[in-house]
Order: structure tokens, then C-alpha cells, then sequence
């Protein structure tokens, strides 16, 4: 069983299981990691390469090594691989951090519009605003 990983090292986490040797497939395009509402990681790849046996195999080593660090912060390795269409992951490239050239990390947000990006206000003038959102209870919003 996998030890309690702190939200706030999960990126770091992964960062270094891609660093690890052969950890991603050879000559895959580019591979977002999404981070969703719930905050658990998915990988979210292109649909080209959903029939390259190589390929999948190789993501699916990767869910399961990430699913092993991650604990309940990642998906299953049968639940972990989400094949998208190309021109839907096009506009993530330039709105996603990149972690390592090739792997992307997107936090999926809660905000209309572009869900991967949190655009600065056009009028600076007047008061800051918060707001906090938690999928769990008690961990201090009203306090804060």
C-alpha cells in the first residue's frame, strides 16, 4: 500500500518517475498529465497511437507506476489512459506546463471558459476575491 502523499508533492512525484530510465515509451507525441477536479492524475494522449501495442503497453507500465506512487491520487492502469483526438489536445500544449519535454501537467480548474488556464482580470481596480473550493468538508473555509 502506497504511504499518504501530500497533494502538494504530487507533481514532484511525478516529475520524477518521468525522469526515471525508460520510464516513458519511445516515440509517442505528446503526453498530458491531467490532474482533475478530484485531484487524481490521468494520462491523455492522442487517439493515433491507441492501436500501437507498443505504445500502449509502455502507458500503461507508466499508469501503473504512477498509480503505485500516487496511491489514491491516480487512476488504476485500466482507468488511467484516455486516448483523445489530436486537435483537442493541440490547445493544451500552449496552456500546459511543461514538465520534461514532450510531458505536459495540466490542472484541470474550476472556471468557465479555458478550464486549463486562469486568465488575469482586465480591470485590476478594486478589491481582491477569493473563493475556495473543496471537494471535502472540514478543512477549514468558513475559519479562512
Amino acid at each position: 500500500m502506497t504511504q499518504f502523499v501530500p497533494f502538494d508533492s504530487i507533481l514532484d512525484r511525478v516529475a520524477g518517475l518521468i525522469d526515471a530510465p525508460g520510464a516513458l515509451p519511445a516515440d509517442i507525441p505528446n503526453l498530458f498529465l491531467v490532474r482533475d477536479l478530484f485531484g487524481k492524475v490521468r494520462l491523455s494522449i492522442s487517439d493515433a497511437v491507441a492501436n500501437d501495442r507498443a505504445a500502449r503497453d509502455g502507458l500503461t507500465t507508466l499508469a501503473a507506476a504512477l498509480h503505485e506512487a500516487l496511491g489514491v491520487h491516480a487512476y488504476s492502469p485500466d482507468d488511467a489512459l484516455l486516448f483523445v483526438d489530436e486537435a483537442l489536445l493541440n490547445p493544451l500544449e500552449y496552456a500546459a506546463r511543461e514538465i520534461r519535454p514532450g510531458v505536459y501537467w495540466v490542472d484541470r480548474l474550476v472556471t468557465g471558459g479555458n478550464w486549463w488556464t486562469v486568465r488575469a482580470p482586465d480591470n485590476a481596480q478594486g478589491a481582491n476575491r477569493f473563493t475556495l473550493y473543496s471537494v471535502k468538508g472540514g478543512v477549514g473555509r468558513t475559519t479562512t
